[in-house]
């Protein structure tokens, strides 16, 4: 699983990695973006990854390994997001003490007589 930083991280290369693995084509992107996923591929699964970077199958087979990775863990981390909120929510309904109920009183009071404006020279 991807840490919250790596997400960060790869944000930007998400539309690739979604046609890598669901249409089987790769964009043109940089060295330093592939280095990138190389590197956390090998942080997360704890293997040398032996890909050759000049090589577009290569390539592809690195970012549909990559994008099965961030996807699942996306998605992790937003359903762990939402339990939090879900959970604050029925934290605050709990403890939220009920509303006191007052009475309303009739307004009595008349209406104060308005001034003149008195124009400058």
């Amino acid at each position: 699983m991807l840490t919250k930083e790596q997400i960060e991280q790869l944000a930007h290369l998400e539309q690739n990695f979604f046609t890598a693995l669901n249409l089987n084509y790769k964009r043109q992107t940089t060295k330093v973006d592939n280095l990138l996923v190389l590197s956390i591929l090998e942080q997360v699964t704890g293997r040398k990854q032996s890909t050759n970077l000049t090589c577009p199958t290569c390539i592809l087979k690195l970012y549909k390994g990559m994008a099965d990775i961030y996807f699942k863990s996306k998605k992790a981390l937003e359903s762990a997001a939402k339990e939090v909120v879900d959970t604050m929510d029925d934290l605050t309904q709990e403890e939220a003490p009920e509303p006191k109920k007052t009475a309303k009183k009739k307004a009595t009071k008349k209406a104060a007589p308005k001034k003149k404006k008195t124009e400058r020279k």
